[in-house]
C-alpha cells in the first residue's frame, strides 16, 4: 500500500491527504476498518497485487469482495502501525520484490546475467520463476517498464509469485490484468515468439 500511495495519483492509506480524506469520513470507524476499505479499493484496481481471490485463485469471490468471509481482522495495535507508522516505502523494484519474497520465504535465484536475453520494449517474455520474474522486471526497468504487464507472461501455480507479479506491475506503474498461465496452459498454449527466462 505504501508503494501504491508513492506511486500513485492519490495517496490512500498514509500522508496528510489520506488522513483527511478519512477524518473527514471516518465517523465511528477505526483502523482496522480503514486500512480494509484501502485494501479492498486497491484488491478492485490491482488484484494480482492485493486480491487474494487472484493471489490464491479463490473462486467464488466477487470484485469487491476479495478477501472472504474468512478474512481475519489484524490486532488493533497492528491495524494502528501498518497506517500510522509503516516501514520505509522500498526504493527500487529490487528492493520491493526482496521484501515481499522475504515475507512470504520465497527464495530469489536469479539466472545469470548471461543467460537474460536482450529486451527491448516491444520483447514479449514468459518467465517461470521468482528469480526468472525479478531479473527480467529490474531488465526492464532499465528501459521501460510502464509495459511489463503486456510483456511478460508468468508460469506459476504459486501464490507468491502471482502476488510478486502484481507487486512489479504496481510499482513499475504497469495497468492491465497480466497474463499468468499454470504450467499445464503454458504446455497446451506454447511460447510461440516469447523468449524464455527461468523455464
Amino acid at each position: 500500500m505504501r508503494v501504491l500511495d508513492a506511486r500513485g495519483s492519490r495517496q490512500r492509506l498514509s500522508g496528510a491527504e489520506a488522513a483527511a480524506r478519512w477524518n473527514a469520513f471516518a465517523g465511528d470507524m477505526n483502523d482496522w476498518d480503514r486500512l480494509d476499505l484501502c485494501l479492498r479499493d486497491a484488491a478492485v484496481q490491482f488484484p494480482m497485487a492485493f486480491a487474494p481471490r487472484v493471489i490464491f485463485a479463490l473462486d467464488g469471490l466477487t470484485d469487491d469482495e476479495p478477501f472472504g468471509e474468512s478474512w481475519e481482522r489484524p490486532a488493533g495495535r497492528l491495524a494502528w502501525e501498518l497506517i500510522h507508522e509503516p516501514p520505509p516505502v522500498p526504493a527500487t523494484l529490487a528492493e520491493l520484490m526482496a521484501a515481499a519474497a522475504a515475507i512470504w520465504g520465497l527464495p530469489l535465484v536469479e539466472p545469470p546475467e548471461a543467460e537474460l536475453p536482450a529486451l527491448t520494449v516491444a520483447s514479449r517474455v514468459r518467465v517461470a520463476s521468482a528469480g526468472a520474474l525479478v531479473a527480467v522486471a529490474r531488465r526492464l526497468e532499465q528501459i521501460d517498464a510502464s509495459n511489463l504487464i503486456d510483456q511478460v507472461t508468468l508460469v506459476t501455480r504459486e501464490p507468491a509469485e502471482r502476488q510478486l507479479f502484481g507487486l512489479a506491475a504496481v510499482f513499475s506503474k504497469a495497468s492491465g490484468d497480466g497474463r499468468i498461465l499454470s504450467p499445464d496452459e503454458a504446455a497446451r498454449v506454447g511460447a510461440g515468439s516469447e523468449l524464455s527466462v527461468g523455464g
